[in-house]
Formats: structure tokens, C-alpha cells, sequence
């Protein structure tokens, strides 16, 4: 995943879509997993992008994910 992210903001180019939602999402699992995705610097630069969007941060609150 790391490498189709090369030269790209987001999974299909420069705007955000669903499937960028849903990667975050699954991504999040690392936590679960004790997976280390720091070393996936493309994905992780996606994961702080979408992560940072109002929206989203609306959702996780609302959803009580923030610890």
C-alpha cells in the first residue's frame, strides 16, 4: 500500500474518496495487532491526513474512540 501511494496525496490521486476512509479504518487495526506502520511513511502521512480532516475527528469523538 505504501508504494501505490508514491507520488499521491490520497488513494485514487489528490482528492479524498470512501476507499482513503475505509484504509484508515483497517489501518487502525495496527494498534490491535501491535502492527508498526511508522515505518510506511506514505501511509502514515495518509493515515495523519484523513485522521486530521473535521469530519472524521467529529466521527471518532462522536463514536467515543478518542482515548
Amino acid at each position: 500500500m505504501n508504494a501505490q501511494l508514491d507520488g499521491k496525496a490520497y488513494l485514487k490521486g489528490d482528492g479524498f474518496t470512501a476507499a482513503d476512509g475505509y484504509l484508515v479504518a483497517v489501518a487502525g487495526c495496527d494498534q490491535t495487532l501491535r502492527m508498526n506502520i511508522k515505518p510506511l511513511t506514505k501511509l502514515a502521512a495518509l493515515i495523519a491526513r484523513v485522521a486530521a480532516r473535521p469530519a472524521v475527528q467529529a466521527a471518532v469523538q462522536a463514536e467515543g474512540l478518542l482515548k
